[in-house]
């Protein structure tokens, strides 16, 4: 009889520890054991009101343990297709075996080239073998183009078309929302997508999207703040010219810059989209830092190359440093430690609430209500001495909807405020009345 309790003692004891081997931050959607079912047009949760896991995703969760260093493993580009899925496997497998680590980020272009359901089964395949959290935002690859190429080349979706790959993409990595935000090792993250339906540039957010980060870079000025982001930052890599600035950058830039200059306590931007790889001369160089705000240039993971970006955080700071996937050793050069300096304070904090308050009164009563801001101008008294000064100043403004008169030779000065029309008059053979509508606004 006393063997027989000491059998079932042990068994006991072994069922137990077995519980406790596995991590609690091992949710993987790409588990093969719980495949994706992206044919439905919403999960369980959704369906009966329940809370789902995308729900807990989307908010940022003060508990404990925020403050703890941990290790954040950061990849772009990952353009899954099948000849790359062996090296990415294998950056998957670098993650799961770095010490504390906490998630893994991904800023954008996980889709091969389209976003097609056959380009995210191959994804599915590359990362199912994550052992961390998988938090990600989308590239241009992922929801702004059809799913066919017109004539060999990539064409811009519709909005609804892109509506729907963005709800397949939240589906895929259980997310309510493709902005929200984490805190870790003392630190807020925030992903920041690309999730306008209308608009030229490749990585735009929506105004909710800007709405969203203003309010939680608000909430939280005390405490070191790094943005995720598939572009980067206008003026953080000198002179490679790959696309037009509009596409390369995260725009409106002048928006983004003020909202940074607002805000001292975003110190670092995570980014890829240009596919700069560490023996580029722009990876890591002073010119990466674009005010108060260090761009950190996350290289692509290639067919025969990849590369992880750990970032090692803790209330201090964070260090950064750059793991080749392929040797598994760390280019020590790349190493890079950031010290922020927050400005912020509980205090500071109050009296923006306070301030903020008459807002969110009037925003609530006139739920539903978007106010629209028109400018109305002449651009001949310093446009034509100043054209880029000119443009610089109409983005300031941020306006919805600009009507310029006197406009003539000066659209290309005028687009970073938003999308340009002809219209009105002409002279000397040109139209001479502009309307500039911004990107995102609907026509």
């Amino acid at each position: 009889m006393k063997r027989y309790k000491i059998m079932l003692i042990i068994v006991s004891l072994f069922f137990l520890t077995g519980l406790n081997i596995v991590p609690a931050g091992a949710a993987n959607p790409f588990s093969e054991k719980k495949p994706l079912d992206l044919s439905q047009s919403a999960t369980a949760g959704e369906k009966t009101g329940a809370k789902t896991s995308a729900d807990k995703q989307a908010r940022i969760k003060d508990g404990d343990g925020t403050d703890k260093p941990c290790t954040l493993a950061v990849m772009a580009d990952l353009h899954a297709k099948p000849a790359s899925l062996p090296m990415l496997r294998k950056a998957i497998s670098r993650v799961n075996a770095l010490k504390d680590i906490y998630a893994l980020a991904v800023v954008g272009d996980l889709c091969s080239k389209l976003g097609t359901p056959a380009e995210y089964v191959t994804l599915r395949n590359g990362l199912q073998d994550a052992e961390v959290p998988v938090y990600p935002v989308p590239g241009n690859h992922d929801i702004l183009y059809k799913d066919n190429l017109v004539n060999g080349e990539k064409k811009r979706g519709t909005p609804a078309e892109k509506k729907h790959k963005q709800d397949v993409f939240k589906k895929t990595f259980n997310l309510k929302s493709l902005y929200y935000a984490k805190k870790a090792g003392g630190h807020l993250l925030v992903f920041l997508p690309n999730d306008t339906l209308q608009g030229i540039p490749c990585v735009l957010p929506s105004d909710d999207a800007f709405e969203f980060l203003r309010k939680t870079l608000r909430e939280n000025r005390d405490m070191p703040t790094i943005i995720f982001c598939h572009a980067p930052l206008t003026g953080s890599y000198g002179d490679k010219k790959t696309m037009p600035p509009i596409q390369a950058n995260v725009q409106p830039a002048r928006k983004i810059q003020k909202i940074l200059k607002e805000n001292p306590q975003v110190y670092l931007w995570f980014s890829g989209h240009l596919h700069i790889t560490p023996s580029q001369k722009y990876f890591n160089f002073a010119g990466n830092k674009v005010g108060g705000v260090t761009v950190i240039h996350v290289p692509p993971s290639q067919i025969h190359n990849s590369w992880v970006q750990t970032v090692r955080l803790s209330p201090k700071g964070a260090t950064v440093r750059t793991l080749d996937v392929k040797s598994g050793k760390y280019l020590k050069k790349h190493t890079r430690v950031f010290r922020p300096v927050v400005k912020g304070s509980s205090d500071g904090k109050k009296n923006d609430d306070d301030k903020n308050k008459d807002d969110d009164k009037n925003s609530a009563e006139n739920k539903g209500l978007k106010k629209a801001r028109v400018v109305v101008v002449n651009a001949h008294a310093g446009g034509n001495r100043n054209r880029p000064g000119f443009g610089d100043w109409l983005a300031d403004q941020e306006p919805d909807i600009a009507l310029v008169s006197e406009s003539v030779d000066m659209r290309q000065h005028m687009r970073q405020a938003g999308r340009v029309y002809d219209a009105g008059s002409e002279t000397r053979g040109r139209r001479e009345v502009t309307i500039v509508v911004r990107d995102g606004l609907p026509v």
